[in-house]
């Protein structure tokens, strides 16, 4: 999903944290392969990064290194960005996404490009958004979990393998807490602290002990305590309700933090965590904030993404973020 090669834009490292100029109003920060976005305190959003597909939202399609505000947005409470496509979720619990439209991830009905936000056809009752590479979900008010885009691989989970411009409800997902979507396969945790997921599934990274790709949701084994689910591009991993923290699928770069560089297809604990408050995976690599406030990191640091300031090319295990205290 995100190639760590590609960079159409000149780029630095930074191995350890660094400020981002200018930004002190910020609820919330959603990065994607090439582009940003931010939510600030008066919900409007501003993004910046590449802008191949009107992704930056700013009715223009030329690349901004510096922040710009996204059009016609001024309500926003969440924000969530794909490969070249970002999305917002309303205060009203309505949705718009702008950018890449190939596949239908705008929702509206349509597969043309927008440069501005487009609302997305009939969700008026969202209460979470999810934009993943070339595919959108939204989770429900009820419990009930849709989605949209590309789904050659299954990700929609609605049964079939043919692409929607407008949202489908996911199948057998009922009171679900919350959502997240890797590539191509897409997970859900549920109010008693199980976990579904669907779509593909080539290095397990959908949980159920296979690698057989499911177009329909199917229960990740033994797990009853979830509080969180999040996923990337080939892996997953999940919150207890204990504070520790499980993982499965891809591990070519130690994304599972079990020690390994070997995948697999049913969960397996992440080494030395058991006080988190919450998680965040990026391309091959995890993040977990714990509740002192320190975070730790581990996986691919080819770019210094483990924050930990060395060279390492990954991490099997976690190592703690320079410098970083989250209040």
């Amino acid at each position: 999903m995100w190639p760590i090669s590609y960079y159409p834009i000149p780029m630095t490292e930074e191995r350890k944290p660094v400020p981002l100029a200018g930004m002190t109003d910020v609820l919330e920060i959603a990065p994607g392969i090439t582009h940003s976005c931010a939510l600030h305190k008066d919900q409007t959003v501003t993004c910046w990064g590449y802008n191949d597909a009107g992704q930056l939202g700013d009715g223009t399609v030329a690349t901004s290194l510096t922040p710009v505000s996204v059009v016609g947005l001024t309500d926003a409470v969440e924000i969530s960005v794909g490969d070249h496509h970002s999305c917002a979720r309303h205060a009203d619990g309505t949705l718009s996404c702008w950018g890449q439209n190939t596949y239908g991830q705008l929702g509206d009905g349509t597969t043309t490009d927008r440069t501005i936000p487009v609302q997305v056809a009939g969700i008026t009752d969202a209460v979470q958004i999810i934009a993943a590479s070339t595919r959108s979900c939204a989770r429900h008010a009820d419990g009930l979990v849709s989605c949209w885009g590309q789904n050659h691989l299954g990700q929609l989970g609605d049964g079939t393998t043919i692409d929607r411009s407008k949202p489908v409800t996911v199948l057998e997902v009922h009171h679900a807490v919350d959502i997240t979507a890797g590539y191509g396969h897409s997970c859900a945790s549920r109010t008693d602290g199980t976990v579904m997921c669907w779509g593909l599934n080539l290095v397990g990274q959908i949980g159920d002990g296979t690698t057989t790709d499911r177009w329909v949701p199917v229960f990740v084994p033994g797990i009853t305590d979830a509080k969180q689910v999040a996923a990337e591009d080939s892996s997953t991993c999940i919150l207890h309700s204990d504070g520790t923290v499980s993982c499965w699928g891809s591990n070519y770069n130690g994304e599972l933090g079990d020690g390994t560089t070997v995948s697999q297809s049913s969960p397996v604990t992440v080494v030395g965590l058991n006080d988190v408050a919450e998680i965040a995976l990026g391309w091959s690599h995890g993040c977990a904030l714990r509740h002192s406030g320190t975070v730790a990191c581990w996986g691919l640091n080819a770019t210094g993404q483990v924050g930990d300031g060395s060279a390492d090319y990954s991490k099997t295990i976690i190592v703690d973020v320079l410098g970083l205290i989250v209040d």
